[in-house]
Parts: C-alpha cells; sequence; structure tokens
C-alpha cells in the first residue's frame, strides 16, 4: 500500500522486485474502493512501514540487484516510510460471519 506518491525513479525501480507496484493503491484509493463495492467500516491500519533501512538490506541479497545505486539518493529519501504493509477488515451489509 502507498501512504504517499513515490517518485518514478523508486516506483520503476522497484518494479521488478515488488511486482506490479504501478497497480499499488493508496490508503485513501483502497478505502474508497471498499466502499464503492458495498463495504462499510472500511479500516486499514499501517502495520509497518518500509523506509531507507529496507532498501539497506534489500541491498544485500540478490534481490537488491544494486536498487539502490539505481535511483537518486534524494528520491530514496522522499520514498522513505511510503510503502506499508496494511491490515484492512471492512464489513459486508446484510451478511453475519
Amino acid at each position: 500500500m502507498l501512504l504517499g506518491p513515490l517518485p518514478a525513479s523508486v516506483r520503476s525501480g522497484l518494479t521488478g522486485w515488488v511486482g506490479d507496484l504501478g497497480a499499488a493503491f493508496s490508503v485513501e484509493a483502497y478505502r474508497d474502493a471498499l466502499v464503492r463495492t458495498g463495504f462499510v467500516n472500511p479500516e486499514v491500519r499501517v502495520v509497518r512501514r518500509f523506509g531507507l533501512d529496507d532498501i539497506a538490506l534489500l541491498e544485500e541479497t540478490s534481490l537488491g540487484r544494486g536498487f539502490a545505486s539505481s535511483v537518486p539518493a534524494e528520491d530514496l529519501i522522499v520514498a522513505d516510510g511510503l510503502i506499508a504493509a496494511v491490515h484492512v477488515t471492512a464489513a459486508s451489509p446484510g451478511r453475519e460471519f
């Protein structure tokens, strides 16, 4: 989930690592999509933010493949903490679980 707009260099650089980052939703867009499809009381809770420390760890693996060196340092700083793992809950009206 995206917590803000990513610089284009970060978005394109991470695509190979996380799959289709281009399809990643912002928290607001995801919440709105849940409401538009009929869910009520949607809640999106950030469980973990990913940032510069995670990129450094990634660089030490075969998955990193020099990602950080291919992105301007100022773009990495802007992107710090903008990608998150989230927990999503919502209710489906008329259904009991």
